[in-house]
């Protein structure tokens, strides 16, 4: 849970998740860090960011450090996986918390005892594939947060983007998202 005054990263701040993460970060009272492309600076600023990073930067380890002082996130959310978790670990306070939406590293042992992370795995397919009945109902009950929210208005949902339910329109909407610097969801649309 994020409480006032939290130091939070959320990684990718102008995809969907990264939009309804900050928004309620915010209305939680943390101060919110981010990383997304130069073009969508402008836009998470709007949502509330405090802090935003261009994702492409060379030196975007040292520049978030110098900005976010030697304490060191109170919380992160990882969209990225990979490389990026064990860089946001780093850039974490001992025992800070981490919410990781992709697949985890492995994990160097002295990164760990020097920061004693909580790892939460997101999985949300897990939760249905495990047939877990209270893991369903928690994942309803933020589903409607969610809905009550956008409908509202205490939330603004991301820009949609129709693809068609064709294989070359779903396999360029794809081959957007793998290479980067989309901004919002992109959804099916299934023609009656």
């Amino acid at each position: 849970a994020i409480t006032e005054g939290d130091q939070i990263l959320i990684e990718g701040g102008s995809g969907a998740v990264g939009q309804f993460a900050i928004q309620y970060a915010k209305q939680r009272g943390a101060d919110v860090f981010t990383t997304a492309s130069k073009r969508n600076h402008k836009l998470v600023k709007q949502l509330g960011v405090d802090v935003v990073f261009d994702y492409n930067d060379k030196k975007l380890r040292d520049k978030i450090r110098r900005e976010l002082g030697p304490q060191g996130f109170d919380a992160v959310i990882d969209t990225m996986g990979g490389e990026s978790t064990l860089r946001n670990i780093e850039l974490m306070r001992f025992c800070g918390r981490i919410a990781c939406l992709n697949s985890l590293p492995h994990f160097d042992q002295d990164l760990m005892y020097h920061r004693a992370p909580n790892i939460s795995v997101v999985s949300i397919g897990g939760a249905w594939l495990a047939n877990s009945l209270c893991a369903q109902q928690r994942l309803s009950f933020m589903g409607n947060l969610l809905l009550e929210g956008a409908l509202s208005g205490d939330i603004k949902t991301p820009a949609i983007t129709a693809v068609d339910f064709t294989a070359d329109s779903v396999s360029a909407a794809l081959n957007n998202q793998i290479a980067g610097g989309f901004t919002g969801k992109h959804v099916v649309q299934i023609s009656s």
